[in-house]
């Protein structure tokens, strides 16, 4: 069975479409029919989504013809027609020879528990009788369950032979996505098939297989591209058999897609044509793992019951009915209005709820839609305005990333003109752990902030800024005079310009509150080599020129030098290089 799986470059809340009513319109004189149809055709009336629907299934002698069939939709209020469908063999004849071969004769050819057994001519398109050559008489279609297996029969009502066997629907005694048998002779391809023609109409490109791999399936759940998942085989809402191996089926469980999908986001949309795929939408079951539980920007549709008596007449339609679901979906219809349509269209199904939907009914997949359209989201906590940070220092930036799947990657990047632009990178590719231990490098600036970036797996990218600048002090500050406004918010000392110093610098030095201060120099020994400024300073900035001689005559040589302020509210230094 090909498993076709979307790949793009790949709030209202509904569960289950609900039939309001359902009856035969045998007085065609007390419906809307009259004067349309002749009064001997008998219509099926039923209400689905706010249309009247009139459903004629083609017999001839009694003898059902697959595919052929007259649907009339009136608007339920203005009780205006909306729309007209038909499918009609022209090469029948009006009348049938009578069968030959009785009905208990025809059951007496198959093994197994008799479910159904009913006349029909089969269609030269059918998807559900797939014979070479196509009979041309009535057949006998014998529907019969052994064990776990479940068997169409066809069998020629004129001759009595045995003409070979219909496909059956996918159902609950197996598990589901793969061959319809095992060893496999078979699968579900025309529903396969179509459903990845779709699915590249609609833009998403889309890998298709047959009987896949474990890991095969588990790459396109765990995946940022994949937006639209289609399967079909034998299975429940919380089971399926995805392959066969050595003659025994290789199944998967609905938890195990809960596990997978857990860092990533939900499926767009998951249609689940297994037998029951949908007769459950809770906790454990496909529908709600697929969905991730959200009734948001996601949907699931597929089949409930389909192997059981009240949907048989639904599995005849269920090609047309999923044709006719994606080619309204290609025109930009929701995927509830979608289903609502292509139940209209196809009543048989509607009326026994063998097709159910769940999601969001305002959610659409043309245009085509992403996996994880969203970003994450990020709060830088520091710096975030304020701070000062002294070059060499370690400093732990810290931030808060989430998003709707995972978040795969961080970068951290720095500005110095106040957020303007970021030309530092910081930090690329680092894990989104919340923190960075940041070896401050020897910048300057009274306007620093942090962007921090994160990416998921698309990648979307989301960020957030530092609030408010912060100070970063570097051995040079690179800053005027006038620049140094305020009160600092620690001990500091900085070269304000001129560093490598040759004839002289400019020093800037502070304390945050009234104390004894003294500002010396130091060779790389720690020698005392010059003493610059000492006594009692109220709190502010301070500025001061040196020149290499040193104020007490003595020249200094070329090299590094460190300034050391010692005060009541603690200590400061800061590197100057003087070159000759």
């Amino acid at each position: 069975m090909p498993f076709p799986l979307g790949k793009l470059r790949a709030f209202v809340l509904v569960l289950v479409v609900g039939v309001l009513a359902a009856g035969a319109a045998d007085a065609l004189a007390q419906n809307l029919l009259g004067g349309l149809e002749p009064p001997t055709r008998h219509f099926d009336e039923f209400e689905i989504a706010g249309r009247v629907v009139y459903f004629h299934q083609r017999a001839i002698d009694g003898v059902t013809v697959e595919s052929d069939y007259i649907n009339y939709q009136f608007d339920a209020n203005t009780k205006e027609l909306l729309a007209k469908k038909i499918h009609w063999r022209d090469d029948l004849p009006e009348h049938l020879p009578q069968a030959s071969i009785a009905r208990q004769i025809a059951e007496a050819m198959v093994a197994g528990e008799i479910q159904s057994t009913r006349l029909m001519i089969i269609s030269p398109e059918s998807a559900v009788f797939p014979l070479k050559p196509v009979p041309q008489g009535p057949c006998w279609v014998v529907r019969s369950r052994q064990g776990d297996e479940l068997r169409i029969t066809v069998i020629d009502a004129l001759t009595g032979k045995l003409l070979g066997y219909g496909v059956p629907p996918p159902y609950t005694a197996f598990s589901f996505t793969g061959p319809g048998d095992c060893p496999q002779t078979w699968d579900w391809a025309w529903w396969s098939t179509n459903a990845q023609t779709w699915f590249n109409t609609m833009g998403y490109q889309t890998e298709g297989a047959v009987a896949p791999t474990l890991e095969k399936i588990r790459s396109h759940v765990k995946s940022d591209q994949t937006a639209m998942f289609f399967e079909i085989a034998h299975g429940d809402y919380s089971t399926f058999n995805y392959g066969c191996e050595n003659g025994s089926w290789q199944g998967l469980a609905a938890f195990k897609v809960d596990i997978w999908m857990g860092n990533y986001a939900k499926m767009p949309f998951t249609f689940l044509a297994s037998c029951d795929g949908m007769c459950s939408l809770g906790a454990s079951s496909f529908s709600y793992e697929f969905r991730k539980g959200s009734f948001e920007n996601t949907a699931t549709v597929g089949y409930c019951g389909m192997s059981g008596a009240p949907c048989e007449n639904c599995w005849g339609w269920s090609v047309d009915w999923q044709n006719a679901l994606f080619s309204y979906m290609n025109q930009g219809w929701t995927v509830k209005a979608a289903f609502d349509q292509a139940g209209a269209d196809y009543p048989t199904c509607a009326a026994n709820m063998c097709m159910r939907f769940a999601g969001d009914a305002d959610f659409k997949v043309v245009p085509a839609v992403m996996r994880d359209a969203e970003p994450p989201v990020v709060v830088v906590a520091s710096p975030n305005g304020g701070e000062t940070i002294e070059y060499g220092t370690q400093y732990e930036i810290c931030w808060s990333a989430a998003d709707n799947a995972r978040v795969t990657s961080v970068a951290i990047l720095l500005s110095s003109d106040g957020g303007a632009t970021f030309p530092d990178t910081v930090a690329v590719g680092e894990p989104n752990d919340s923190f960075y231990l940041w070896t401050v490098p020897d910048l300057s600036s009274h306007a620093a902030r942090i962007r921090v970036v994160a990416y998921d797996g698309v990648p979307n990218a989301g960020s957030d800024v530092s609030d408010g600048d912060f100070t970063l002090w570097g051995t040079t500050a690179g800053l005027t005079e006038s620049e140094y406004t305020g009160v600092p918010d620690r001990a500091m000392v900085q070269v304000a310009a001129g560093n490598p110093v040759t004839l002289g610098c400019r020093l800037v030095y502070g304390v945050p509150a009234g104390a004894q201060v003294s500002l010396s120099a130091y060779d790389v020994s720690g020698r005392l080599v010059d003493r610059l400024a000492s006594g009692y300073r109220e709190a502010g900035y301070y500025c001061l020129d040196w020149s290499p001689g040193g104020r007490r005559g003595a020249s200094l040589g070329t090299g590094v030098y460190f300034l050391r302020l010692d005060s009541d509210m603690g200590t400061a230094t800061a590197k100057v290089v003087i070159a000759k």
